[in-house]
């Protein structure tokens, strides 16, 4: 937590990753930032070349909020038997237009990271504990030891 006397100047930004091919910005306000402050920082991430949101300063900001339930669900339907990890990528690719499906997600962005993000993590012996577990000294992509090489 940063502390100052400009509470109304403080904003957080979020980069995505590979920042110079990922153009989301997310602009996080705080209660106390002021609308001249945001329209500061829009200005700026607009003059890198990025496309800004703004969300308030809340767990998940818009993208995590909706990404990780998202990968979640698709661990929990593989659990279920409802299709295989390559079919349940395939209908997220073909039937939502998503550039990949949930599981080549996960392994882009690292299964030791979707695991620390993992609110109340699998039990083992799960297919998820099995599938999406922290692998020391691998942080980030790991798609030599991603989900798919994994079962």
């Amino acid at each position: 937590m940063a502390i100052g006397t400009r509470p109304d100047r403080f904003v957080g930004l979020r980069f995505f990753n590979p920042v110079p091919v990922m153009k989301l910005v997310e602009v996080v306000r705080s209660i106390a930032t002021s609308k001249g402050s945001i329209e500061e920082v829009l200005t700026f991430t607009q003059r890198l070349g990025k496309e800004p949101i703004t969300t308030k300063d809340n767990s998940g900001f818009v993208v995590n909020l909706l990404f990780v339930p998202y990968m979640l669900d698709a661990i929990r339907a593989l659990e279920r038997g409802v299709a295989s990890m390559e079919d349940i990528d395939k209908a997220m690719v073909l039937g939502c237009g998503h550039p990949m499906g949930p599981f080549t997600l996960i392994d882009f962005v690292g299964i030791d990271t979707t695991h620390r993000i993992w609110p109340g993590r699998p039990r083992p012996g799960s297919v998820g504990a099995a599938s999406v577990r922290p692998i020391r000294n691998h942080v980030g992509s790991s798609p030599s030891d991603g989900v798919h090489n994994r079962r």
